[in-house]
This record gives structure tokens, sequence and C-alpha cells, in this order.
């Protein structure tokens, strides 16, 4: 699999900007990024909405609701309503500058975590 250009420069920006980053992987396609989202369940999604023929909405129909936080990049402000309903923490336009892609991130720890729950039964 080839990893595209501008997926190199991001690789390189998370790499240089965030050492607490334990591990970045790159999708090419739907299929792809649904099998590393699988097994890895991973904090944050960054994630290009344009897929050559698709677009990332198919893939976020699969996993919703995810419980990891969502930051869309794309070259496309078009898109920015329909990303709003898929309760994403940041939204970068291409070409991605580094202040950016560090807001994104930045509010993306600040923002409060989701939990899971479980009921408790209590006896009192």
């Amino acid at each position: 699999m080839t990893i595209p250009l501008v997926f190199k420069s991001l690789k390189k920006k998370l790499s240089n900007h965030f050492t607490e980053i334990e591990s970045i992987h790159t999708a090419n396609t739907i299929n792809q990024g649904l099998e590393i989202y699988s097994l890895l369940k991973p904090d944050i999604l960054l994630l290009d909405i344009d897929l050559g023929n698709d677009t990332i909405f198919s893939l976020l129909e699969v996993i919703a609701p995810s419980e990891s936080e969502i930051i869309f990049i794309s070259s496309h402000k078009d898109f920015g309503v329909e990303a709003v309903y898929h309760n994403i923490a940041a939204y970068i336009l291409k070409p991605i500058k580094i202040v950016d892609l560090k807001k994104g991130v930045f509010m993306q720890k600040r923002a409060p975590k989701k939990v899971k729950t479980a009921k408790k039964s209590s006896k009192l």
C-alpha cells in the first residue's frame, strides 16, 4: 500500500510535535480504516473526508457511535456541516498547518471524556 504524501507529512508532524502518541496508522480505503479501527480502537481518529471514490462518512456510519475522538482533515469547507453531526472534536482545513493541528489535538484533550457507564444495582 502506497501512503499518500499528505499522510506522510501528517505522520511526520504528529511524531515531531506530539511525543505522547504511541502509534500512527494510515488507511487508504474504508475497509482498511475499519480493519485498523476494529483492531486498535484508537483514542483519536484523524480522518481525511475525501477517500477518492468514497467519503469517510461511510466508515463513521459503520463504527458509530465511536468512543474515539474524531478530528476531520479536509480541503473541502463544504463538508463542515455534515461533520458536525458526527460529534467531531475539530475540523482542520488543508494544507495542514501545525498550529491548526495543535489546536485540534488540544481541543480533543480538553473535551470531556466519553465514559462507558454500566448499570449498578443498589441494595439498601
